[in-house]
């Protein structure tokens, strides 16, 4: 219900204060809500990863600058 208010808050002032967004944060956190999105991340990492390596695989050549690119945007 905290979340909603703040949200609708924000819908009407057209932003939130940086209280209101510590709040929010708070109640994602406290709801596991980074952890939930971390070990989302990591799956889809790992996902990529292994299509990463079967295209190697298939093309016999390792793509290094797909590699590097992909470490850039790794959690």
């Amino acid at each position: 219900m905290v979340l909603k208010n703040v949200l609708t808050q924000r819908r009407i002032n057209g932003r939130s204060s940086p209280e209101h967004k510590d709040l929010v944060l708070g109640l994602i956190g406290r709801a596991g809500g980074l952890e939930y999105t971390q070990q989302a991340l990591q799956q889809l990492m790992d996902e990529v990863d292994r299509e990463l390596e079967a295209v190697e695989s298939a093309s016999g050549t390792i793509n290094y600058e797909l590699r590097a690119l992909i470490e850039m945007i790794r959690v």
